[in-house]
């Protein structure tokens, strides 16, 4: 069993970090105020709007004493000595403010600053625009960070033609995603694969909600359930510090809901469109898109308790065909059999958000949320598929339900007791995905496909009737039901406490979470059979049975036998918990004006159990230190220079961990688990140049390392079984991967050039270049969903003066590996992939814009191909085409 120190090691390293938490809090609240200290607190707000400028940094003059500003712009700054200073609040893009205070022994002075934004440069433009003003938290935050993340404010995410959280995320740098249906769907860091990643919803993890319809094993999370409209902020951790979940090799995700504001909010969004359908059917009547959002927020009874309620609802219609080839081997083109299918799909999101908090006053203040996602597609698929060689005409009609839902709960507090700030948060998060009745209608018939050549073979539909063939036959009704459930509940809290080194102000952080997850899968399948001698025949070139379910009354007229349930579905069923106790401690350390840096480590340790269908058990524990260290120099205030030295793990799938021996007598073919597999281990390595400029410009370039061990492969075995020879599997530890490359951006507003037409245009701009290294089975390759490079580019229009913002974007992404074959001629690969997409908005009345959203105008296809697309050799194996969508709509905001 996999452990890195003893039960009794681990128990008393966790004991000794609560044992020091609790002396910091006895002892150190008794010396909150120091003999002649005060306290300076207050709030950083904008002029014009009276928002908040989160982490706007503020300082003690002629002194290095100070903080950086929380979400809602509020500090606290402790231990001041007695005395008269003068306070300076500064923030990217605006200009710095200065004012006295006087600081008296063991009291707190409160100050307020309004800044405004910079006229530098502008000249005739007066104010900033949403987009801009948007970039100007956004990159504030990334300068006072003291790790390498990238921010992404709400107001950009709304000016960018995005249509959920997964495709919100492929503006920022070193960000892949792969798509279903058109629609973007898992994220990779870095080329890293999503099961490497963190995904959390305000800083709590999000389940996996997927998973029944394959396997139940992976912990990817699919972000196509969450709305775009939802999230007040993205932030993208590609250092992680100790405070961050260590199960993230590639990097941790936090999608940071909207919050009750400072002053009445409302927004309202209504919007319609169309999808170029490239259906030959239209299973549901249209081809719209329709859009519609709210937001309300207020504070009551005299600022003290907020509110906000939020709900949107987005609904389309997408039809999409692919195409897929299998060739005879492995070298030549002529086909096997040629796949025709026809996508026919509706999909509806919706999602409720309320969030609540009850200010006593300026040190305590509680919260509570509460946030609902559901994801509804459904679909009727339409399948030929041509099997040459044996002359064979195999059609299927699919319709099925996706249903999945993401509720979460979540109640905390903030105070500050003297010098110490505290933060708590407890938690109730579930996501599950049902598929309840998928059914499947197979009929086929002998088709000798006379006059055919091998090239028009290979665009070969399911609209052919073969004149003169007799008719298909129904072969198989088969009807699904599958269910996971993935739920965590659980609790954390962080401590900060202010401390004096080398006559500098510094911060030591302590904290501690508790994650008890509870995981389930169950899938059940289903075959009805024709009665012998009976017959249910198909006219050719049609797809009967679209809208009959296995259930419906029509089918009890057909003559079917009575459905068999497959024993192989149940027999991957299981219930699993995973109970995850972590502690950390951090402190950012400054040694100098300039040099700073962050050390720290986090301890988690794990506890799993695993129950199979056939109620074999499994337990296992193991623990991880994950230390970090991060530098930072700030050569100015708008210029850092950062290095960071970090570690990470990931855990196993869950399938691969449950006892499992399922034999497979007509393939033979066995299936093992292996209870004993250890997570995955990483060491990372990231140098970060950013320069920033007070017109929010941004030019950052940076190179990253990471070692990734332990990586999970498998093997495969031949094995004696009941007198006869099976091929095992079994998953194992084994595979190493090295990953590198170097990202650049380049974010400028063209207000400093001296033309006026030129100073509402601006670029987004950045490239990221990868390369990994992995082994497996005695092979070398990169990692699956690794490109070679990730550019993005978009040209922006923002000008406040007659309200129109127009934003051009463009993503090139080079091939990836998809999934592994027997060898280099038949690995999976996607082929490049170029998108443009543009949004624009112009503003109507004051608070009343009129906006406009096209996506995929280059009609990108994605395509596959067997063997890497760069080398002679590849071969196509499908492409899946889904044409262009675009929406209008009206957006009021007050």
């Amino acid at each position: 069993m996999y452990s890195n120190f003893t039960f009794n090691k681990k128990w008393n390293y966790l004991k000794g970090l609560w044992i020091a938490f609790l002396l910091v809090l006895i002892i150190i609240p008794e010396n909150q105020f120091a003999q002649g200290t005060g306290k300076i607190m207050g709030r950083v707000i904008e002029s014009t709007s009276k928002s908040s400028l989160p982490s706007a940094n503020i300082r003690i003059e002629g002194t290095q004493i100070g903080t950086a500003a929380d979400k809602e712009g509020r500090f606290v700054i402790s231990g001041v000595p007695v005395g008269q200073y003068k306070i300076i609040a500064s923030f990217l893009g605006y200009e710095k403010q200065i004012i006295s205070v006087n600081v008296i022994s063991a009291k707190s002075v409160t100050v307020e600053f309004e800044l405004k934004e910079s006229m530098q440069e502008m000249q005739e433009i007066s104010v900033y625009g949403t987009l801009t003003r948007g970039q100007a938290k956004s990159l504030n935050e990334q300068k006072e960070s003291v790790n390498i993340k990238n921010v992404v404010s709400s107001e950009q995410i709304s000016k960018f033609p995005d249509r959920n959280a997964a495709e919100a995320l492929q503006r920022i740098p070193s960000i892949s995603i792969t798509h279903d249906q058109g629609e973007g769907e898992m994220v990779q860091i870095r080329g890293i694969p999503q099961q490497y990643n963190s995904v959390t919803l305000n800083g709590v993890r999000i389940p996996a909600p997927t998973g029944a319809a394959s396997d139940g094993a992976g912990r990817g999370v699919g972000l196509d359930l969450v709305s775009a409209n939802m999230m007040e902020q993205i932030v993208v951790t590609k250092a992680l510090t100790p405070e961050i979940d260590g199960d993230a090799i590639g990097g941790s995700i936090d999608f940071i809901l909207k919050d009750a504001p400072e002053k009445p909010f409302y927004k309202f969004v209504l919007s319609g469109g169309l999808n170029q359908q490239k259906s030959e059917f239209n299973a549901w009547g249209r081809k719209d898109i329709q859009n519609y959002s709210a937001i309300y927020g207020q504070r009551f009874f005299d600022n003290k308790f907020g509110l906000l309620a939020a709900a949107n609802y987005y609904v389309t219609n997408i039809g999409s065909i692919l195409r897929e080839y299998r060739f005879l081997n492995d070298q030549t083109t002529l086909l096997q059999y040629s796949k025709w299918t026809d996508y026919d799909v509706k999909r509806d999101r919706y999602g409720v958000n309320v969030a609540t908090d009850y200010q006593f006053d300026q040190d305590n203040r509680l919260r509570l949320s509460f946030n609902y996602n559901g994801y509804v597609d459904q679909e009727v698929r339409r399948q030929n598929v041509n099997n040459i060689p044996t002359k064979s005409e195999e059609r299927e009609t699919r319709n099925r339900t996706e249903d999945q839902r993401l509720a979460s709960v979540q109640l905390g507090g903030e105070h500050n007791i003297g010098n110490i700030k505290l933060d708590y948060t407890g938690f109730w998060i579930q996501s599950r995905e049902r598929l309840p009745d998928r059914t499947y209608w197979t009929y086929n018939r002998t088709n000798p496909y006379t006059g055919w050549s091998n090239d028009q073979l290979m665009f070969i539909t399911g609209l052919e009737s073969y004149p003169g063939l007799a008719p298909a036959k129904v072969t198989r009704l088969r009807h699904d039901d599958f269910l996971t459930v993935d739920g965590d509940k659980g609790g954390k809290f962080n401590v900060q406490i202010p401390y004096t080194f080398l006559d500098k102000s510094n911060i030591l952080k302590l904290g501690g979470k508790v994650t008890a997850k509870t995981r389930s899968m169950e899938r059940h399948r289903a075959n009805f059979s024709v009665l012998s001698g009976q017959t249910i025949p198909v006219v050719g070139g049609t797809f009967p049975y679209v809208n009959i379910k296995w259930n419906d009354p029509i089918v009890s007229t057909l003559p079917f036998k009575p459905a068999v349930e497959d024993p192989t579905y149940p027999a991957n069923d299981y219930d699993a918990t995973e109970t995850i106790i972590a502690g950390f401690a951090m402190s950012n350390v400054k040694w100098t004006d300039q040099l700073s840096s962050l050390i720290g480590f986090r301890f988690e340790n794990t506890n799993t159990g695993y129950t199979s269908y056939s109620k074999l058990n499994q337990e296992s524990s193991y623990s991880d230190v994950l230390p970090s260290l991060h530098f930072t120099y700030r050569f100015t205030d708008n210029m850092n220079l950062r290095l960071a030295l970090t570690t990470g793990l990931s855990r196993p799938n869950y399938t691969n961990l449950v006892p499992q021996f399922i034999v497979d007598d007509n393939a033979k073919t066995i299936s093992k688990s292996n209870p004993e597999l250890k997570p995955a281990h990483s060491k990372s390595v990231d140098l970060l140049f950013e320069s920033y400029t007070n017109n929010l410009g941004l030019l950052s370039a940076g190179i990253f390392y990471k070692r990734i061990e332990d990586l999970l492969t498998s093997s495969t075995t031949s094995e004696t079984y009941n007198a006869d020879l099976y091929k095992v599997t079994q998953p194992m530890n084994g595979g190493n991967a090295d990953v590198y490359g170097f990202e650049v951006a380049f974010n400028q507003r063209f207000s400093f050039i001296d033309i006026d037409f030129l100073k509402p245009f601006g670029i987004y701009f950045n490239f990221t270049y990868t390369h990994s290294k992995a082994n497996f089975e005695s092979r070398e390759m990169p990692l699956t969903g690794n490109p070679k490079y990730i550019t993005n580019l978009a040209l922006f229009y923002d000008n406040p003066e007659i309200g129109l913002s127009v934003t051009v974007t463009t993503i090139a992404r080079a091939p990836l590996l998809n999934s592994v074959g027997t060898n280099e001629l038949n690995d999976f690969w996607f082929a490049e992939e170029f998108r443009l997409d543009i949004s624009a908005s112009q503003r109507i009345f004051s608070n009343l814009n009129f906006f406009v959203q096209l996506n995929n105008l280059t009609n990108q296809k994605e395509v596959e191909r067997y063997g890497d697309p760069t080398k002679d050799f590849s071969r196509l194996e499908q492409t899946y085409e889904f044409g262009i969508s675009g929406i209008a709509g009206f957006r009021f905001e007050l």
